[in-house]
């Protein structure tokens, strides 16, 4: 009888090891699918409304800072949407007609939507996008720059001359810079008037000079002060807003003259000089 036993004692305990194995693999396979399919990825979505009025804007620019992920635009109801965006802590930008430009740092957190809903300022602050023009000096349909002479001499870099209005004894410059190159962002260094190299020269059609002390230049929104030079960065393609207010202008000048040093580069690289000339100007 005892001799009988020791095999079924083997038997019995064979078998439960067997299953206790089987457990142990079934357990393991569910871990192993449950890590598979957690996700790595997340999406990211939100509404660009006007600052001042709250208005949905359709049709803005969004990029947002990942390789291979394409620009997109806000529909009617100003809502835009990026899925499958990897994990991670990136920038979006924002640009629509009419508005000051924007950027936002951004978290994406895997397996979910991340939202941001993001506000962009008129240029000419009318709470309109500037489709309007209120004397404010931002909308030139109805002012003359073709006489203006606008270029710059660097390929990767655009300028555009918005308008040049004057505001008392002030003269307010605008302008845009774009990186027309597709791949990188372009780190930029604007000089302002330097009184012993005149790597700015800021002039007036009487002959007038303007030094640093009468010249405040302004980057995307952000001003150094008076004499100072600013740098920032220029992402692809979206239009950069620059201003350059001049102080105590000649009443009786019509026309500015503007040759604006700037040091660009692309991460990685050499910086280059170049010149950006805003020449006859005319004041409105």
């Amino acid at each position: 009888m005892i001799t009988h036993l020791k095999p079924l004692k083997s038997f019995y305990k064979n078998s439960l090891i067997t299953k206790i194995k089987s457990i142990v693999s079934i357990i393991t396979c569910l871990l192993f699918c449950a890590c598979e399919q957690l996700p790595d990825i997340g999406s990211c979505s939100g509404t660009i409304t006007n600052a001042q009025t709250g208005e949905t804007i359709s049709g803005a620019r969004v990029e947002i800072s990942s390789f291979g992920l394409p620009t997109t635009a806000t529909d009617q109801n100003g809502f835009y949407y990026f899925e499958e965006i990897d994990k991670g802590q990136y920038t979006i930008n924002v640009s629509a007609n009419g508005y000051n430009s924007t950027t936002r740092t951004v978290i994406i957190n895997p397996g979910v939507n991340n939202s941001y809903d993001i506000s962009l300022m008129p240029i000419n602050g009318n709470g309109n996008g500037g489709n309007n023009d209120n004397g404010s000096g931002d909308n030139n349909n109805n002012d003359d720059y073709s006489e203006a002479e606008v270029s710059t001499m660097l390929d990767n870099l655009a300028v555009e001359l918005i308008s040049c209005k004057r505001s008392g004894s002030d003269i307010i410059l605008k302008y845009t810079l774009t990186n027309t190159y597709p791949y990188a962002n372009m780190g930029i260094t604007i000089q302002n008037v330097n009184a012993f190299t005149q790597k700015t020269h800021i002039s007036d059609n009487l002959g007038n000079q303007y030094p640093n002390e009468f010249v405040k230049i302004s980057l995307a929104g952000n001003t150094l002060g008076w004499g100072n030079n600013i740098e920032g960065t220029l992402l692809p393609d979206i239009p950069t807003q620059c201003i350059i207010t001049v102080r105590n202008v000649d009443s009786d000048a019509t026309y500015m003259h503007y040759y604006i040093y700037t040091s660009t580069a692309f991460p990685g690289s050499v910086n280059y000089s170049d010149n950006v000339i805003l020449k006859k100007v005319k004041i409105h």
